[in-house]
């Protein structure tokens, strides 16, 4: 199986990380973890006990761990730190985890099994559910969702007993399927990351959009996107914006401009992959 880093940018949100290392610590696998930090206390992780007591935990059990810092609001940036880590430290695959995120069992171990046997896999994604989001909200981004392979909800009851919901396919497929589109964490393969140029940095002041052309860039390099619906993760929270802490008239207008980005390439395949070698 192959040594994996999950990559884990966080800003301010202390207790849903806290909730995602106690849940590493059940996943089995081969898998260890770089956390990048983003919050305004830079004291905020080394001085929580439990955030301590957590990462020892796992190392315990024989994954390693590895906290930094980025300066700044890119999330990008963070990821891209992580993956520079996973680079030069010989990992071959990497899993971009949102800080909030709950994984069901087997999800880490049934993830990298699936890539080590299918090679031709770039991208592989699960199913994220997420508590239900303001109507404005996906009222607003009904656009993202107008894509032949975006066309429904599913509700489903998650781990914190409220009704989720998951956009991506209704009904919900019971096989791994290749799309041309996804978007939200997922594993991929560190040089094909590092050949596109990494994680795209301009495009992170609104949650989905730097993942998604990542992930299409690394499709432009001939691999499989697949969407895997073995793998099933809960939000804690709804990500409507997540770390990025900019102003809600800034946050709408970058939005709003990068869902004109996104119908360039979705609805017309001209994704730009000038990162591409």
């Amino acid at each position: 199986m192959t040594r994996t880093m999950i990559i884990i940018p966080t800003k301010d949100r202390l207790g849903p990380l806290n909730c995602l290392i106690q849940n590493l610590i059940y996943q089995e696998g081969d898998f260890d973890v770089v956390i990048v930090d983003m919050s305004t206390d830079s004291n905020l992780l080394v001085r929580d006990k439990y955030f301590r007591d957590g990462l020892t935990r796992l190392k315990n059990i024989g994954h390693n761990f590895f906290v930094t810092r980025c300066e700044g609001n890119n999330q990008h940036d963070a990821c891209n730190i992580g993956l520079q880590y996973a680079t030069d430290n010989g990992y071959k695959l990497c899993l971009c985890s949102d800080d909030d995120l709950i994984y069901d069992p087997g999800f880490i171990e049934k993830g990298i099994k699936y890539m080590d046997d299918n090679i031709e896999c770039g991208v592989m994604v699960g199913y994220t559910f997420v508590p239900p989001q303001p109507i404005e909200y996906q009222t607003m981004h009904g656009i993202m969702y107008d894509h032949k392979d975006f066309t429904g909800k599913i509700e489903d009851m998650g781990p914190r007993g409220g009704y989720y919901h998951c956009v991506y396919l209704n009904p919900r497929i019971k096989e791994p399927k290749e799309f041309e589109v996804l978007f939200g964490g997922f594993f991929f393969r560190t040089e094909d990351a590092i050949r596109v140029g990494g994680f795209p940095t301009h495009l992170s002041k609104s949650g989905f959009r730097g993942e998604l052309m990542l992930e299409v860039a690394i499709g432009r390099l001939g691999k499989k996107l697949i969407l895997n619906p073995e793998l099933i993760s809960w939000h804690y929270s709804n990500p409507i914006g997540g770390m990025r802490s900019i102003p809600e008239d800034i946050r709408e207008k970058n939005i709003l401009e990068d869902i004109k980005k996104w119908e360039a390439f979705v609805k017309r395949g001209t994704a730009d992959t000038s990162g591409v070698k």
